[in-house]
């Protein structure tokens, strides 16, 4: 019986583990009386006790105590799968992420009575140490990591001749353990009598407490001592208890002190003293309790250098961590300027450096290149010498001019107060340059005009003038595409004569029987009628658009219909029926009727009589027709919808398709592409065929693609929207009745005109009339929209025209003439543009999952150094429209973008801000924003003003909107190609005279032709929903 009831299943679990799960205390209590083995593990090694306790069932973990089960076992959950893939792709997908990091899972292990008291469970915890005789190392320190003070007190009332020995796996004692995780906040240092005790050096242990005393952790600290623990015990880190004592704020830091006065200046593993972890803690305010007690009673050691956290030196813009650090480097933050001046009062060296192997770095020198202002201040009242240099020669005006390696602040005013302050400006460095020779190599000039200002001396003939700068910045890798020559006009042209000709000839051979037609006649066996004579077919449609105003412009209204004729031939009944349908265009399938016929000749007659009636056009003459004043228009067969959705689908396919394929059994089995991997992913995403086939559109989307709606008929659109918007410019007196009829008749056969050309759907849902200024806006608008996506296709019609030689997502980059190269997100330009995206003080969701250099050949050739005020702005756009911008640089007024921001003029929109920006990004999966390089030229800041309509464009080139959040101007910082990048976390920020503020920050730039600059660009790819910007531009352009 006793195997019977002990045996395991699969996964180890005996009937008495999964009694325990359950909480089912009178059966387990059963199981234990049949002589269930409550010793057996299952597989994560967990006994029934430890099932019982980890489910949280109290009573039947007491009762598993009371029958024997030993307590001294261990909880463990394993780490899952699931667990194990969520952080790997958290780590995939924010490797873009600014300083992320994520905690691996490891499997959880807990012991019993750890656990027990976690759970505050008392009288189980009394009962284990009763039972199990648990160490009592063992037992304190599972006290002291939950902070039962209570049992601990209780443990050592009962155990009075415990001497606490003992360590953990870090070689930590008590007195460590006390000091890492306890914090005593009861006490405070300052008080008179903090401590309650004597301290007797002849014996060297404390007096007796004071009697009926609240006991607190201090208590357990003295009575640990008094029991001889060794309080200059080191742990695995080389760190002593008076550490962690310092480093968390517990009372017994004096103590220490008092007991070994030589532990004030101890270092540990890294070289720090008790006085460094005191101010590493992060909260200056809460340590300075215990930073007075070191510094002013106890007179700790100032200058002192220690290894920093990461153990190596990075030279990253706002991130300029040393090797090796001190104390002033540490204050070196334009908030912690207090403490810092503390110290400096304090004794310590203004000058002192850490000896670093590479640097010679003060922290004057560091406080330059973080650019912290208020901390050069502060340090220049001690009376620095302005004359050092460090290993690389640099002085502090070298410092000032380049901040760090790969990208500069280039801040006027900090090199103002430092050469006001008398800081040499000619010192060479190792390489013989002075300050202003490396400024003279810097794009933007800044410090070269404000160095030159201030007569510094140039020793070398370099100048800024001298220098090509091609584009803004490097590809590290050569073009793979850089042999091959693409032509997607010639490959499109090529590829609608192979097959949208043959299926219009095919379709014109056999008309298909409207779909109405086949629900409303009975039989299957039905065809249209074709002549025999010409092989046409009886099939038309027509189609109407009017609009009607009258004098006082108040009554419009609209028409646009649609009148469909078959002349249908039942085979089976031999009838030949006339079927006619007729209705709103877009608006349901209308109303029909059908008239049978016994002869051909007869329904041909009545269709032809019906036709010349709709159109006073003779149907034999189709080929010369006329549209006629208030008569329908012929749509062309091969411009008629519903046959061009059959035509859609049997020219283009999907890359995938298994028909293009040259192994169709073989996944994505297309010519080798010559693409690294995260470019051709990016090129499938933006050449997704049902991304761009599903893109919302005023247009019938089956017909656009293939240019359906030719490059013709959309500038003669915007042709007819011109002359609409100038006529409603007109100003007529209202007593001039005629020339107002004459104005808005000419505006109904423009308006006319425009619909007959641009077909559309739901003209006459809605009051229908002639166009005002945001209609025309708005048709501007899909107008760009369909020519863009039209280019899509195209490329895309091209690339299939050519898959069995080139790969198609190769030849559709080859398209774009411009060159993309993935970024690795260790270089320091992606960490740099990962800093602005989660800057500091923003919350950013986004995940960025891709980063990629973007040079578009219609920018790179008209790149221009001689602009100024350059930017790195976010510009998020549709999914839909990446490779129209790709091949044509941003263009005013965007297709489909959203109207924001008419207020401020035509121009290109852009926003300093991520998220602002997100707000424009559109697509179904992956999402894609750009970071353009914008020459802003003179600003203007809307200010107050924001609001208005007008704004000085002629004496500036950009319109600033300003916000209640801006960036901190300090830590901006420029590129090495002379763009600067805003990386200071938002501060609040207004005008004395702001009534109000915009939610979005945003830049506008006006007159892209002259201004706008972008020839490189950051492509990112992110998991999340972005949103598109907006083009606007003067009247003037």
């Amino acid at each position: 019986m006793k195997d019977y009831v002990s045996h395991q299943d699969n996964e180890g679990n005996t009937p008495l583990h999964y009694g325990c799960q359950r909480g089912a205390t009178i059966s387990c209590m059963q199981l234990k009386k049949l002589g269930a083995d409550d010793k057996l593990t299952d597989k994560n090694g967990n006994t029934p006790l430890a099932i019982a306790l980890k489910n949280k069932h109290h009573g039947t973990a007491m009762m598993m105590l009371q029958e024997g089960a030993d307590p001294q076992c261990n909880i463990y959950k394993r780490v899952t799968k699931e667990q194990i893939k969520q952080y790997e792709e958290g780590i995939s997908s924010n490797k873009y992420k600014w300083d992320y990091s994520a905690e691996k899972p490891e499997d959880f292990l807990v012991s019993a009575f750890v656990f027990v008291l976690i759970q505050d469970w008392k009288d189980l915890a009394y009962i284990m140490l009763e039972v199990s005789k648990l160490p009592m190392f063992d037992a304190i320190q599972a006290g002291i990591s939950e902070e039962k003070l209570h049992l601990i007190w209780t443990l050592l009332a009962k155990h009075r001749e415990y001497k606490a020995t003992g360590v953990d796996e870090e070689r930590r004692n008590l007195l460590h353990l006390l000091c890492i995780h306890v914090s005593d906040k009861s006490l405070a240092l300052d008080d008179e009598d903090f401590s309650g005790f004597s301290f007797n050096e002849e014996t060297g242990l404390l007096e007796k407490e004071v009697p009926n005393r609240k006991k607190t952790w201090l208590d357990v600290a003295k009575y640990l001592i008094n029991c001889g623990i060794n309080i200059k015990s080191a742990d695995s880190t080389s760190s002593l208890p008076i550490h962690y004592a310092v480093e968390n704020n517990f009372p017994s830091a004096a103590l220490l002190v008092k007991l070994a006065p030589s532990l004030l200046n101890v270092q540990d593993g890294r070289g720090r003293t008790p006085i460094v972890r005191a101010l590493l803690n992060g909260n200056v305010k809460s340590s300075y309790p215990i930073s007075r007690f070191l510094i002013e009673d106890q007179k700790a050691i100032l200058n002192v250098a220690f290894r920093n956290e990461k153990g190596e030196a990075t030279t990253l813009i706002n991130e300029c961590v040393l090797k090796q650090d001190t104390v002033l480097y540490m204050g070196n933050h334009d908030k912690e300027v207090g403490c810092l001046e503390y110290i400096l009062e304090h004794g310590a060296d203004v000058d002192f450096v850490a000896g670093d192997a590479d640097h010679d770095c003060t922290a004057l020198m560091l406080a330059i290149k973080l650019n912290c202002k208020w901390t050069v201040g502060a340090l220049l009242k001690h009376e620095p010498n302005l004359d050092h240099q460090d290993k690389k020669g640099f002085s502090y005006i070298h410092a000032c001019v380049q901040t760090s390696d790969y990208a500069s602040h280039e801040d006027v005013e900090m090199l103002k107060i430092l050469v006001k302050a008398g800081a040499p400006m000619n010192l060479t460095n190792n390489e013989g340059q002075t300050p202003f020779d490396m400024a003279k190599q810097q794009p933007s000039g800044i410090m070269a005009n404000k160095l030159a200002k201030y007569k510094a001396v140039c020793t070398q003939d370099l100048m800024e003038t001298d220098k090509n700068y091609e584009q803004g910045f490097k590809f590290t890798k050569e073009d793979p595409l850089k042999d091959m020559t693409f032509d997607y006009k010639a490959d499109h042209k090529a590829e609608i004569e192979d097959k949208i000709e043959k299926i219009v000839e095919d379709y014109q051979e056999s008309s298909e029987v409207d779909h109405a037609a086949k629900s409303n006649i009975e039989g299957t066996d039905i065809e249209v009628y074709i002549d025999p004579v010409n092989n046409k077919p009886y099939d038309t449609t027509l189609i109407k658009t009017l609009v009607k105003v009258n004098i006082h412009g108040h009554g419009q209204y609209g028409i646009n219909s649609f009148y469909k004729m078959q002349v249908i031939h039942h085979k089976a009944k031999g009838l030949y029926i006339l079927f006619n349908r007729w209705g709103r265009v877009g608006f349901f399938e209308g109303q029909h009727q059908q008239t049978p016929f016994h002869t051909a000749e007869a329904a041909t007659s009545e269709f032809k009589k019906i036709f010349r009636f709709k159109t006073a056009n003779e149907w034999s003459r189709t080929d010369m027709f006329e549209k006629k004043a208030g008569k329908y228009n012929l749509l062309a067969r091969e411009k008629n919808p519903e046959r061009m959705k059959r035509f859609h689908k049997q020219v283009l396919k999907p890359f995938l398709d298994k028909s293009h394929l040259k192994q169709p059994n073989v996944e994505d089995g297309l010519v080798e592409s010559r693409l690294d991997e995260h470019v051709y992913r990016l090129m499938k995403d933006i050449t997704n065929y049902s991304e761009l086939k599903a893109i919302e559109s005023f247009f019938d989307k089956d017909r656009t693609p293939f240019g359906l709606i030719s490059t013709e008929s959309i500038q003669k659109g915007k042709e007819i929207l011109t002359k609409i918007r100038e006529e409603n410019e007109i100003q007529i007196n209202i007593f001039e009745n005629q020339k107002k009829q004459d104005k808005y008749e000419k505006l109904t056969n423009l308006t006319n005109e425009f619909y007959s050309i641009i077909p559309f759907t739901n003209f006459d849902i809605e009051n229908t009339g002639i166009m005002k200024s945001r209609e025309l806006n708005s048709w501007e608008d899909r107008l760009k929209q369909i020519s863009d996506v039209s280019f899509a296709f195209s490329v895309l019609l091209a690339a299939q025209h050519r898959m069995q030689e080139v790969n198609p997502y190769d030849y559709c980059l080859g398209s774009l003439d411009c060159r993309i190269e993935h970024m690795s997100a260790e270089s320091d330009e992606a960490k740099l543009i990962s800093k602005y995206i989660y800057r500091e003080g923003k919350s950013c969701d986004a995940k960025v999952t891709g980063m990629f250099r973007v040079a578009c050949q219609e920018d790179t050739k008209n790149y221009r150094t001689d602009l100024k005020n350059k930017r790195l702005l976010f510009h998020g756009t549709k999914m839909a429209h990446i490779m129209s911008i790709l091949k044509n640089g941003l263009q005013i007024a965007p297709e489909g973008s959203i109207r924001s921001g008419s207020a401020y003029g035509k121009g290109i929109y852009f926003s300093y801000d991520f998220e602002t920006s997100n707000n424009y990004a559109k697509g179904k999966q992956n999402k894609y924003m750009f970071l353009c390089e914008v020459s802003l030229g003179k600003s203007y800041d809307k200010g107050r003003n924001h609001r208005g309509e007008s704004y000085p464009m002629k004496k500036t080139q950009s319109t600033w909107v300003q916000t209640q959040e801006i960036p901190n101007p300090d830590k901006h910082v420029t590129m090495p190609y002379g763009a600067s990048l805003l990386l200071g976390c938002m501060s609040f920020f207004m005008y004395i005279f702001f009534s109000f503020f915009l939610n979005i920050r945003e830049v506008i730039l006006c007159c892209l032709s002259f201004l706008f600059q972008f020839p490189y660009s950051f492509l990112f790819c992110s998991q999340w929903p972005f949103v598109e910007t907006i083009l606007q531009l003067p009247k003037s352009f």
